[in-house]
Formats: structure tokens, C-alpha cells, sequence
């Protein structure tokens, strides 16, 4: 014999309390539903900032590689200069050596002050390109100027002095220019190296 469930208050407040199991339809209706477009466009603004940040990093790179190349072709262009200030200065060394005692002088000044001109208009020409490299000349000017105006074999001689001075300071700077090209030639070639290889990366 069955018994009947008595209706109770407290028998709705249970009834009514209990969990509702969520409706299925409605949970996925809520997710957001991603379709193969949006996510091929997403995929492709992906790929296109990608390619945007790989063209910005060559172009910088390149402009670094740029800006390197044109510092050692200067400083190639700039030795040669040098090399060409360096071997006037000898000639005019030489020149004077070699008529020191000569009997005529005043003609043999004119051959020396030939070589010296051609070493003022390449120091004019190096300071165009190089103005760190202004020599002062004016101890060799001076004593160019004695010796024109009285070319005694001690005033030759205080010349080649003058002129051997500078001849070793243009020596020293070819030296350290030579040095700071093959530095800027080494830090060239790891550039472009670090350039290859991240780009291989990415």
C-alpha cells in the first residue's frame, strides 16, 4: 500500500530550491563562434605585422650596414690623401737634402718650394675631407720663408727639420688611420654576419 507524499511548505521550498541543470543550447549559444573566415584573418594580420616588423628591422640593419660602408670608404679615400700629403713632404725633404750644398741656392728653392706647394694644396685638400687632421704648419712655413729669403745652408738645414717634424706626424696619422679602418672593417663584417643570421632566425 503505497503512502502519498504530503504537500507541504517545506516540501515547495525544497522543490523549488533545487539546481537547474543549465540549458546546452543556451551555453553554446553565449561562447563566441569563431568562423574559418575570421580565423584566416586573423591569421593573415598575424603574418602581415610579422612581415611588417622583419622589414623594419632590415631597414634598419641596412641603413646601420650603409652607414658603416660609407665610414671606411672615406676612411679609404681619406689615406690616400694622406699617402699623397706624406709623399710631397718627402719629396720636399729629399729636394732639400740633395741641395744642401749646392752652389746656386736660390734656383734649387725653387724646386723645393715647387713640392712644398703641392704638399699645402694636399693638406688643404685632407682638411676638406678630414678637418681632425688640420696640421699646424706654420714652423714649416716660417722656416720655408727664411730659407727662400736666404737660403744658407743653415736655414736648409733648420728646414728639413721643420719638414721631417711634419713628415712624422702625417706618418703617425696614416698609422691610426689604418687602425681605425680595420676596426670599422671587423665591426662591418660581424654587422653583416649578426644581419644573416637573425634574419635566418625570423
Amino acid at each position: 500500500m503505497s503512502s502519498a507524499t504530503t504537500d507541504t511548505p517545506a516540501n515547495r521550498t525544497s522543490a523549488s530550491s533545487a539546481p537547474v541543470a543549465p540549458d546546452s543550447a543556451a551555453v553554446t549559444a553565449a561562447r563566441p563562434v569563431w568562423s574559418v573566415r575570421d580565423k584566416g584573418l586573423i591569421v593573415i594580420g598575424a603574418l602581415v605585422v610579422y612581415s611588417i616588423f622583419i622589414a623594419i628591422f632590415v631597414f634598419h640593419q641596412k641603413n646601420l650596414l650603409l652607414h658603416d660602408f660609407d665610414e671606411i670608404q672615406q676612411s679609404v679615400e681619406v689615406d690616400g690623401i694622406l699617402k699623397q700629403v706624406d709623399a710631397a713632404v718627402f719629396q720636399s725633404v729629399m729636394a732639400t737634402y740633395a741641395n744642401i750644398d749646392a752652389l746656386d741656392r736660390a734656383a734649387v728653392m725653387q724646386r723645393i718650394k715647387f713640392h712644398y706647394q703641392t704638399l699645402l694644396n694636399k693638406h688643404a685638400e685632407l682638411v676638406a675631407r678630414a678637418p681632425q687632421y688640420n696640421l699646424n704648419l706654420a714652423g714649416v712655413d716660417a722656416a720655408m720663408t727664411r730659407a727662400d729669403n736666404n737660403p744658407s745652408k743653415a736655414n736648409m738645414s733648420l728646414l728639413i727639420q721643420e719638414l721631417l717634424k711634419i713628415e712624422n706626424e702625417f706618418t703617425q696619422l696614416t698609422a691610426e688611420g689604418q687602425e681605425s679602418r680595420n676596426r670599422m672593417t671587423t665591426n662591418f663584417r660581424k654587422l653583416g654576419d649578426s644581419v644573416v643570421m637573425t634574419a635566418l632566425l625570423l
